[in-house]
């Protein structure tokens, strides 16, 4: 049984008996029709679906991020809360939902994997600079100094080519994003989106333009799409002129690349893809029926049937399984703390480490709602697949004051409770 399955009595999937046949076909329907009136963007979501996160009132998330302790935590300070307040707010978008399709999960691990490298590169680059900067003396004609970045461009040119190497053939992950809009900003929206191609096109700033980006418009998944398409031979040619003689090889590499960036509009929503090839990569569910919400992926919703959520996300056992591979083919990766020195960084880093090493790979699911505080609820799939969890529990609550946790075994998984109180 995958992680948050549903409890006994809310499954959807009906038994194989055919025993009370009608009242399971009633049943299913219900609560089908209850996800899909709580969970609408979902509904375009195709079952393969790896990975999504959805929020059903973003001003009000938004408002409860910057007026209790989860703004404290992450240390931010009044002008940034006031930004994101206004960014949202003048936005215009009401709700949103990111997710990614089939073997994304691979690709965003892939992507991970590669920036933890950049940063380690960086930093040795860093570190070697400084040594070599020690000698070089102030009194030296400027001459000294071209030796100085002569250095740094020889380290640049030996650590983090062969990064930029793996980064340029990654392929795009294939992500969907549906935003509700309000209706002042889905007809704006709107009226650009009907616009001719050559009025969007002349939206795309030249900086842009002339490294491969071009309008491009089509008929996918049912739907008619406008957007960007990148091409990677126009980028390389100009990139050409422009590099060094070593770079050249690398460069060529992006010449069969391409990746689209489209919309299109269900009344006041905007959905956005972003994926190499939207021939088979674009896919929306055409019903509820045929859709996520038909499956375990969402049953975290059956938690708190009587309570209004803030967040509900979805994470498949094949990004455990990428992450974990890709995570291990190097060590050190703890170094990447230094980006943002902060506590809750340090608690991430080490509990995502720890329950690597402890957990077999299953999806994790989780819910976030609001009731005398504001309380988190994971589910973890397999049988006893995460052990020694009240180390890392306690790991927090010696980290961030008032977070609370529990640990709740299931018959088939396992729940974590986190309740952070805002009094």
């Amino acid at each position: 049984m995958s992680a948050g399955h549903a409890q006994e009595g809310t499954s959807i999937t009906p038994p194989s008996s055919s025993l009370h046949k009608d009242t399971i076909t009633t049943h299913v329907s219900t609560t089908l029709n209850q996800r899909t009136a709580q969970l609408d963007n979902l509904a375009l979501l195709p079952p393969d679906t790896e990975i999504f996160c959805t929020i059903p009132n973003l001003p009000e998330f938004t408002n409860t991020f910057i007026t209790t302790r989860w703004s404290q935590i992450l240390h931010l300070d009044e002008d940034t809360l006031n930004n994101l307040k206004n960014t949202v707010s003048q936005s215009g978008i009401t709700s949103v939902t990111v997710a990614t399709g089939v073997r994304s999960s691979r690709n965003i691990a892939q992507f991970l994997s590669i920036y933890v490298r950049l940063v380690r590169s960086r930093e040795q680059i860093d570190a070697h600079m400084r040594l070599y900067e020690d000698k070089l003396d102030p009194d030296q004609p400027p001459v000294i100094n071209d030796a100085y970045y002569a250095e740094e461009d020889r380290w640049i040119d030996e650590t983090l080519l062969p990064i930029l190497e793996d980064l340029i053939v990654i392929p795009v992950p294939n992500v969907l994003a549906v935003f509700d809009l309000s209706p002042e900003r889905a007809a704006k929206v709107r009226m650009i989106f009907e616009s001719s191609g050559q009025n969007i096109e002349g939206l795309i700033p030249e900086y842009f333009r002339n490294r491969g980006c071009k309008y491009t418009e089509g008929t996918f998944s049912g739907r008619f799409w406008k957007g960007i398409r990148f091409d990677g031979k126009t980028l390389a040619q100009y990139v050409q002129k422009n590099s060094p003689p070593h770079y050249q090889e690398m460069f060529r590499r992006l010449n069969k690349r391409e990746t689209y960036l489209l919309a299109t509009m269900q009344g006041d929503k905007l959905i956005v893809s972003l994926c190499d090839d939207p021939d088979k990569d674009l896919k929306i569910a055409k019903t509820p029926q045929e859709s996520i919400l038909s499956t375990d992926k969402v049953s975290m919703i059956n938690t708190i049937p009587d309570k209004k959520y803030n967040l509900l996300f979805h994470i498949d056992q094949q990004f455990h399984e990428a992450l974990t591979t890709q995570l291990r083919a190097f060590p050190g990766t703890d170094r990447i703390s230094s980006i943002v020195p902060t506590p809750l960084t340090d608690v991430i880093l080490h509990t995502s480490g720890n329950l690597l090493a402890k957990c077999q790979a299953s999806p994790v699911s989780g819910i976030i709602w609001q009731d005398q505080g504001i309380h988190a609820l994971l589910s973890y799939g397999k049988d006893h697949a995460l052990k020694d969890t009240q180390a890392t529990i306690d790991q927090i609550h010696a980290t961030i004051d008032s977070l609370h946790g529990s640990i709740t075994p299931g018959e088939h998984e396992t729940h974590l409770h986190f309740h952070l109180k805002t009094e």
